[in-house]
């Protein structure tokens, strides 16, 4: 999910003989992020090691996120900087890609989902999420999230 999704697309991309992959809400478009990684470069250069934590966008209101407290701006750039390079190799992931994507999501715009549609090099589905937001394997289509997920792992592993 978000930046594990962005991982994930990168092992893909690194490694194709993985039967497929799942991605949910992930973080492709790092021109959405440009400000945040120009103030985190800006408040290290300052001497400011963290920007305080994120989180808490969930729709079910008795669900609570565990979230770091604050995060390093040395990670940001370099998670920001990487993903821009990642964006690049999005042709060259040609496994079976199910993308979960959380219709209100908050923090990741449909751009992402548009771009990955648009640019991954293999077979892809994508499932919209109407209920929850972006924290969505805790929210409230967690259950679809984990019925189509299961469903899709059985099928691009049948027969290996």
């Amino acid at each position: 999910m978000s930046l594990g999704g962005a991982l994930t697309l990168w092992l893909a991309a690194e490694h194709p003989e993985i039967a497929g992959i799942v991605v949910v809400n992930p973080f492709v478009e790092s021109d959405d992020f440009a400000e945040l990684a120009a103030t985190a470069k800006t408040l290290l250069e300052s001497g400011t090691e963290f920007l305080p934590g994120v989180g808490g966008d969930i729709a079910d209101p008795d669900v609570k996120e565990l979230a770091y407290a604050s995060m390093p701006n040395r990670c940001i750039v370099s998670l920001i900087e990487a993903t821009a390079a990642n964006k690049q190799r999005l042709a060259d992931i040609t496994v079976p890609t199910l993308i979960l994507h959380s219709t209100q999501d908050h923090v990741i715009p449909s751009s992402s989902v548009n771009l990955l549609m648009e640019k991954l090099g293999g077979p892809k589905e994508i499932v919209e999420l109407e209920r929850g937001f972006h924290v969505a394997t805790i929210d409230l289509d967690k259950d679809l999230i984990n019925q189509r997920a299961l469903a899709f792992a059985a099928q691009v592993t049948a027969g290996r």
